[in-house]
């Protein structure tokens, strides 16, 4: 089953407009699944994302925030520790309203 983003990231891609520099915006779901299940062993409260993008210049990822299987408009911006298992970091350096907030 093919993961469902937001319209407004549809919308956003199909003008080309996905790059960003320092970000790269592809929505790749397979590249970053990993990230996805980092995000939850790293972030210390009980909160999931669908990373659609990073930047080229650090580790640093952007994806929506995914509530209860269903995603959500808004935009969570992190940084990883790489180190997993302990959720006391706090990895979020962003949040944004949508991807035009973004």
């Amino acid at each position: 089953m093919e993961r469902k983003l937001p319209s407004a990231y549809y919308w956003f891609n199909k003008l080309n407009t996905t790059r960003f520099v320092p970000w790269s915006i592809d929505g790749e779901e397979t590249r970053y699944e990993t990230l996805n299940k980092l995000f939850r062993e790293e972030h210390n409260e009980e909160r999931e994302v669908q990373v659609f993008g990073s930047r080229q210049d650090m580790d640093t990822y952007c994806g929506f925030e995914e509530v209860n299987g269903e995603i959500q408009e808004n935009i969570i911006v992190f940084h990883p520790s790489w180190q997993g298992g302990s959720k006391s970091k706090n990895i979020i350096q962003a949040e944004y309203n949508d991807i035009f907030d973004f």
